[in-house]
């Protein structure tokens, strides 16, 4: 047994669905706002193929049977594609077909929702930090190897096979609370011991804190390596003043010889 009698029935609870809201974190009160997340466009053939955030949460919450619920897995997964798309395709539509995503995150929610995303065209294929090939995505299979996550999980490697471009996104390590990984093995395998319902609450609290941050950070803020934008019309404005500035001490200088 992955989990006790206990611990089930605690997670049953958190996935309860609201009647008003298409989306939650297990137990976020109030709700987050997942409205922000951009869709996932996918060019196929002549036609193009849009996933919304929200299409992801449906088909997610159906194939485990969790509702509307958003689990830290599954939303990481969403937004790591999301941004390794846009690094490697830019203004341009990605075919699923010249995608190849290799994922270190042995979380049943995550596959899913990869699944989901690249569709029969794309390829996906789970290789641990160590190097070790997971060819079996069963749930069972999964949830013995989730037991021992740390940061170093959440990697995301997507190459564009057509022209051998590849980019990595990787979490970054503040984006887990304190103590995380290991309250989650305490509460989900009884490791070293049985969790109390007090530990089982807290995790159920740090999750929340890790979906909103997810669900709200801009891609610098989530993963390494990724760098914030530079804002052009602030960087115009700063440079003229920084000119006059500059002209402004050295033009009387000149004046003077």
């Amino acid at each position: 047994m992955y989990r006790s009698s206990w611990t089930l029935a605690w997670l049953l609870v958190l996935w309860l669905l609201p009647a008003w809201s298409w989306a939650h974190a297990p137990g976020d009160k109030p709700p987050i706002s997942f409205e922000g997340i951009a869709p996932i466009v996918w060019q196929e053939g002549d036609k193009r193929r849009e996933i919304s955030f929200k299409d992801a949460v449906y088909y997610h919450g159906t194939k485990m049977g969790t509702g509307s619920s958003v689990l830290p897995g599954m939303l990481f997964s969403y937004r790591a594609l999301q941004a390794g798309l846009e690094e490697l395709w830019g203004q341009e539509i990605p075919r699923p077909e010249d995608l190849q995503v290799e994922s270190a995150l042995p979380d049943y929610s995550s596959v899913v929702c990869l699944q989901y995303l690249l569709g029969d065209r794309g390829k996906l294929a789970l290789v641990l930090p160590d190097g070790t090939r997971v060819d079996d995505l069963s749930y069972r299979n999964l949830s013995q190897l989730s037991r021992e996550l740390g940061p170093e999980h959440y990697r995301l490697s997507l190459t564009r096979l057509s022209t051998g471009q590849r980019v990595t996104v990787q979490a970054k390590k503040d984006l887990f609370p304190p103590k995380y990984f290991e309250l989650r093995r305490k509460v989900l395998y009884h490791d070293p011991q049985k969790a109390t319902e007090q530990e089982g609450q807290a995790l159920a609290t740090l999750e929340v804190a890790m979906v909103a941050k997810m669900a709200q950070g801009e891609p610098w803020e989530l993963f390494e390596g990724f760098r914030q934008p530079f804002p052009v019309i602030s960087g115009l404005i700063t440079g003229g003043v920084l000119l006059v500035v500059v002209a402004g001490f050295t033009l009387p200088r000149f004046r003077r010889r």
